[in-house]
């Protein structure tokens, strides 16, 4: 896990050593093992180090033997011992790192390699002899990539702030982003608050052309949603194998290593797989809060005592919060407004004290229906189910009568106008409250509505549809990126086990009776949520472990909105010279802050989405 910074002059220009010193430095903080830098002609890349595998030896940039390619990578291939034994009777190795596997994977197939890398990555090679240099984010999009694009120029980084340091990137806000952020707490892939400056999605890789200046963009996975058919013990038995192998896989490192424990299905499950591949105890790390409704401490707690791990609760209070809140907007760079970031900042704190690396469960809630959206959605269609099959019921009687064809419920299904009760449940702010928050030149954005999955095939489910919608935009613009802003703060790594592409593909294969679950409760019917991984939790723990109520990873945000940082909101967005104010209208923003403090309505959230946008404005955007 480390920091990559780049920059390709399009227009021949040679790339200049002092400038990508000045951007390795904002992101010393991903690798502060040691950098390194590579300059040739007009392409230049630097690194930040945090040693992870083989620390000695695997020192970047890294070039194959013949010095004709090098590479600024990012992130862990899991399966690199068994490519290097693939590889070995083509290459010699000089090293136990993943980095020379995936140079040399390179070096035998081309930028095809992609197809047998599992893992999470990012990285930059460049092929002297083909005067081509390949940007590549992994298939889940779990490490970040960012690039600016300009006539001149491109210039990436891991992170934002690296490329605002770079010569001619020209901060300029591209204003309609503004309404996604404050509708869905974050802006997704490929877009940034700033004008030419972009995510690179998962899956993709930017080929760019060296000595032409010709940038293409190409997609080398596509998720397939097409569920099958097959007992529930065989989908039991694979996605246990699955699981098994892939934290096998992660738990290789040559430093110290723990998990995040919150208590919930996929943490603990995560917990005690790796459990059965280590000779010692797991060490874990949970954040709680006093406020004992937000807090899981009890679970982590109860989690740890039945795997036998070696266990670091902490607790965080909104005096702490208050510290780090500038430091968070700028290593993301751009307005974020998920409030979960701080005790994922906490947390990977408390844990980098004592390891470099950590597994976690996130993913678990987008790939099994974990969320009560999802709950919704279901309700919402096992009651549309039943009521169109009994209307078609009579329909098709009255048609059999008439000797027309009988009407394909499935094909009714397909138009379900699911849209508005999935996305409504994602969004702060409407449309109508936007149009009287922004200033009247800010275009408002319309929401995700139309958002369409191009690797849709006809056989889904309403539920499958936006779990696969969250799955390219919430989870890998909120969830992931929040939890690599936060550990990287922390020089920490966090290796997501449940996300591993085999594990995505498997979880979109499987019908939807594999995700809920009907059983009978003490007094009425219960639906159980993320059934199938459930199922194979209890290969480790109680039922009564298993099935309490889901709690999620947030703050008591209205107590401490309410509370300890009432002053800190009311300093920034009470004045009405903060510059946030260019696009937000000051006096919609004050009546939300006075029916929020005089209890006659306000909502929280969106007083919270708008602290952290003049938070960005004022140590992001306003500073060089």
């Amino acid at each position: 896990m480390c920091g990559i910074v780049g920059v390709i002059n399009l227009n021949r220009e040679p790339a200049r050593l002092q400038e990508l010193e000045v951007m390795n430095q904002s992101i010393a903080h991903r690798g502060p093992d040691g950098d390194g830098f590579f300059v040739h002609e007009n392409v230049g890349f630097a690194h930040r180090r945090l040693a992870i595998i083989d620390p000695n030896a695997g020192v970047q940039p890294f070039y194959s033997d013949d010095k004709s390619v090098a590479i600024t990578y990012n992130g862990e291939v899991y399966n690199y011992i068994e490519l290097r034994r693939e590889l070995e009777g083509d290459f010699p190795f000089h090293t136990q790192s993943d980095t020379e596997v995936v140079i040399k994977s390179y070096q035998k197939w081309g930028i095809s390699c992609l197809e047998r890398f599992r893992g999470m990555f990012a990285f930059a090679i460049y092929d002297k002899n083909k005067n081509k240099v390949f940007i590549v984010r992994d298939r889940v999009g779990i490490k970040p990539l960012y690039y600016y694009l300009s006539p001149q120029r491109l210039v990436f980084a891991s992170e934002i702030m690296p490329i605002l340091q770079a010569d001619g990137v020209v901060r300029r806000v591209e204003e309609k982003n503004i309404s996604e952020f404050l509708r869905y707490q974050y802006i997704h892939a490929p877009k940034t608050i700033y004008h030419d400056l972009y995510k690179l999605e998962q899956g993709y890789y930017l080929e760019i052309d060296t000595q032409s200046g010709e940038v293409k963009k190409e997609r080398y996975w596509h998720l397939m949603l097409d569920h099958q058919q097959k007992s529930e013990a065989d989908w039991l038995e694979e996605l246990n194998d699955v699981l098994d192998d892939t934290v096998r896989m992660c738990v290789r490192s040559d430093v110290p290593f723990g998990a995040f424990l919150s208590g919930g299905v996929d943490s603990s499950l995560v917990v005690a797989i790796m459990s059965k591949y280590l000779d010692q105890p797991v060490r874990t790390f949970s954040i709680g809060f006093n406020e004992e409704a937000h807090s899981e401490l009890p679970y982590a707690n109860q989690a740890s005592q039945i795997i036998g791990t070696n266990h670091f609760p902490k607790v965080v209070t909104p005096i702490l919060a208050e510290d780090i809140l500038s430091k968070m907007v700028v290593h993301f760079g751009e307005p974020f407004g998920d409030s979960s970031a701080i005790p994922t900042y906490y947390v990977s704190r408390e844990s980098r004290n004592h390891v470099k690396m950590v597994l976690s469960g996130d993913g678990g809630d987008e790939l099994f229906a974990g969320y009560n959206a999802y709950l919704r959605l279901y309700d919402a269609f096992q009651a549309k189910k039943w009521s169109e099959k009994l209307r078609l019921s009579h329909a098709n009687k009255a048609r059999s009568l008439l000797n027309l064809p009988a009407i394909d419920l499935a094909v009714r299904q397909k138009n379900n106008g699911f849209q508005y009760i999935h996305n409504s449940s994602m969004q702060a702010f409407r449309d109508e409250e936007l149009k009287m928050l922004l200033n009247p030149d800010v275009l408002v954005q319309p929401s995700l509505d139309d958002f369409e999955f191009e690797c849709l095939t006809d056989n889904f489910d309403p539920v499958t549809y936006f779990q696969a919608q969250d799955y390219k935009t919430y989870m890998v613009d909120d969830v992931l990126t929040k939890v690599d802003r936060m550990s990287m703060a922390n020089s920490l790594e966090v290796r997501v086990p449940l996300l591993d592409h085999k594990v995505v593909e498997l979880a979109f294969r499987m019908p939807l009776d594999l995700k809920f679950k009907l059983r009978q409760g003490s007094y009425k019917k219960e639906v159980i949520t993320k059934y199938i991984l459930k199922k194979s939790m209890a290969r480790f723990y109680p039922e009564s472990f298993i099935h309490r109520p889901k709690q999620g990873f947030g703050i008591p945000i209205f107590e401490w909105c309410m509370g300890r940082l009432k002053p800190l909101i009311i300093d920034k967005l009470d004045d009405r010279n903060n510059p946030v104010y260019e696009w937000v209208n000051y006096y919609y923003v004050d009546k939300m802050l006075r029916d929020l403090y005089l209890g006659i309505g306000g909502n929280v959230v969106q007083i919270w989405y708008l602290l952290m946008f003049s938070l960005w404005v004022e140590y992001v955007h306003n500073t060089k």
